[in-house]
Parts: structure tokens; C-alpha cells; sequence
């Protein structure tokens, strides 16, 4: 996943109707929490778990770092409580979570 889109002109990972990719963050989380909203979730109750943004590959660009920053960011302009966080470091994650209770681990 990328954090924003930063190409020009067409982009190539639009929807066919030319709405944006949910393989980039902002437009990912939008429809994410629009859709849970329409769902009956209540907005002052949403939580946010981050993982990810490893620099696995030291050679490649570091996404990670831009997604983490992003996702901090994201939570605070939508004001979302951030409640378990393992981000960044040179590993990749396992991450297990369940939907029912909202637990979830990760592993390295």
C-alpha cells in the first residue's frame, strides 16, 4: 500500500469509473471508516491499530516510513484513538486479528 497517489495524469491503479485506488492509504481509510459508518458503527468509538511500515528490502525506497507517517498523521486530523502500535524496523509482521473481540498480535 502507498500512502497517497503522487502520479500524473491517468493513474493506472484507478478504479474503472476513475475513483481512486484503495491501494493507496488516504483514499483506503476514508472508504474504510465510511463504510463501517453505514454499517451502524459510531464514529467517537473507532480505534486504530497500526503495524507495519518495515524497511524490509534496504535497497528499495523506504514506503514504510511514508506509511507510517501517514497513518499518525491520518489518526490525528480524523481523531481516532491509536490503541496497539508495531511499526517501522526491518522485519516483516504476522499479524493476527480478531474482528469479534478486536484483539489481535503480531509477531516478527
Amino acid at each position: 500500500m502507498l500512502p497517497e497517489d503522487v502520479s500524473v495524469g491517468k493513474d493506472a491503479w484507478s478504479m474503472g469509473d476513475g475513483t481512486p485506488s484503495t491501494r493507496y492509504g488516504a483514499y483506503a481509510m476514508e472508504s474504510l471508516i465510511n463504510e463501517t459508518l453505514k454499517l451502524g458503527a459510531r464514529r467517537e468509538r473507532l480505534e486504530m491499530k497500526l503495524f507495519g511500515g518495515g524497511r524490509i528490502l534496504p535497497s528499495m525506497t523506504d514506503i514504510g516510513a511514508r506509511n507510517i507517517a501517514f497513518a499518525n498523521s491520518f489518526a490525528a486530523i480524523e481523531k481516532l484513538k491509536v490503541v496497539a502500535r508495531d511499526v517501522g524496523g526491518t522485519t516483516p509482521r504476522h499479524v493476527i486479528f480478531f474482528p469479534q473481540t478486536g484483539r489481535s498480535c503480531s509477531s516478527t
